[in-house]
Order: structure tokens, then C-alpha cells, then sequence
């Protein structure tokens, strides 16, 4: 089942995620509490390269380091699952981050930026237009914020 799709303002890059993995980052976030935490998106492209799939997302790695204001993702146990992911019949691998703010304004830092730009040059990460997820604390009606961006040469484009 849909659970949120975004398509850019010059629509040349559109993303769809089940509600499925909304929930599980939802509990992931619920786990956190007051502190930020993250995980990586794991998906596919269509044949044009314009749709973004998530397939899968992950919660922290163990090695993970997390603050209310800061999060820092680790690694431990990402390379085996992004292996078997690749080599399994339907051959996914790694579109993204994900990450959750502990309040209701998902407001991406400088840092969330320049992070995503970094990866879209990093050669180790093979995906030179990351997606980047910002999940928010549920609002009074219990309705979480959720913003959604990709990188594409050094600019961040956002998807509504």
C-alpha cells in the first residue's frame, strides 16, 4: 500500500514508499524518543531513472551515535545487507538516508545538506542522487511531518 509519493517542481524526480516503511521508521523513531535517529533507504529506480522506490529502510546501525540535536549514522552490518540486497532476485541497493528530528518542524540543517552532497560524490556509495527523509515528532493529532529531498549535482531539490 502507498504511503507517501513526491515528485520534484520540474518533475524529473518522483519517489513512492509503502506505508509499510513509514511505520517502521515511525517506530524506529518512537524507539528514540527525544533523540534524533536515522537509517538507510534501500530501492530501486525505474527504467528512466525518474521514480525512486524504497524497498526496504533500516534502522540505526549499532555503531550509530545519537543526540536530540545530532545524529550520526553508523555503519556496522550496512555492507553485508546492501551485498545480499544486490544479489537477491529482485537486485536492490542503497538510494538514501532517512533520519528523524524530535520535533514537529522537519527543518533540514546546512549539515543534512552537505551530508547528502558528500555522498552524491562519495564513489564507496554508488548513488550520485541520494534521497534524503526527514521524519518529525507527531503533531497533537498524532500526524508525523515528513519532508523528502534529492541531491542532484551538489543542489538539493525537495519533493512534495
Amino acid at each position: 500500500m502507498l504511503g507517501w509519493s513526491g515528485t520534484s517542481k520540474d518533475k524529473k524526480f518522483s519517489l513512492q514508499i509503502d506505508s509499510s516503511h513509514l511505520l517502521k521508521m515511525g517506530q524506529f523513531c518512537e524507539q528514540a524518543d527525544s533523540k534524533e535517529t536515522g537509517g538507510i533507504l534501500v530501492g530501486y529506480y525505474s527504467a528512466d531513472l525518474s521514480l525512486a522506490t524504497v524497498s526496504d529502510v533500516t534502522g540505526p546501525p549499532r555503531d550509530s551515535q545519537s543526540w536530540w540535536f545530532s545524529f550520526r549514522r553508523g555503519v556496522q552490518g550496512l555492507k553485508d545487507l546492501l551485498h545480499n540486497k544486490w544479489y537477491s532476485k529482485i537486485r536492490t541497493h542503497y538510494i538514501g538516508e532517512w533520519h528523524y528530528h524530535p520535533s514537529v518542524e522537519v527543518n533540514p540543517s546546512q549539515e543534512d545538506f552537505l551530508q547528502m552532497v558528500k555522498i552524491s560524490q562519495n564513489p564507496a556509495y554508488r548513488c550520485s542522487e541520494p534521497i534524503m527523509i526527514i521524519l518529525g515528532k507527531p503533531d497533537s493529532s498524532g500526524n508525523r511531518s515528513l519532508r523528502c529531498f534529492v541531491t542532484v549535482n551538489s543542489s538539493t531539490m525537495e519533493l512534495f
